[in-house]
């Protein structure tokens, strides 16, 4: 949804560090910068949480250490 545009622009910053461009994502063509189903929420106590990021990064090869 990327309704919170204070998150959209920590979201932002940290792609900014992974090196990740920002693209759309869904029917609505919604602009984002991770997957497309990262979850970013706002808790109770006005602290902003990520989850499911496990596709923000391409998976190790194996044996590559």
């Amino acid at each position: 949804k990327a309704s919170d545009p204070h998150f959209n622009h920590l979201m932002e910053i940290a792609g900014g560090v992974l090196n990740l461009k920002q693209h759309t994502v869904g029917p609505n063509k919604v602009p984002i910068v991770g997957p497309g189903d990262i979850e970013g929420h706002r808790g109770k106590d006005g602290r902003y949480y990520l989850l499911d990021f496990a596709r923000t990064l391409p998976p190790e090869a194996p044996g590559v250490w």
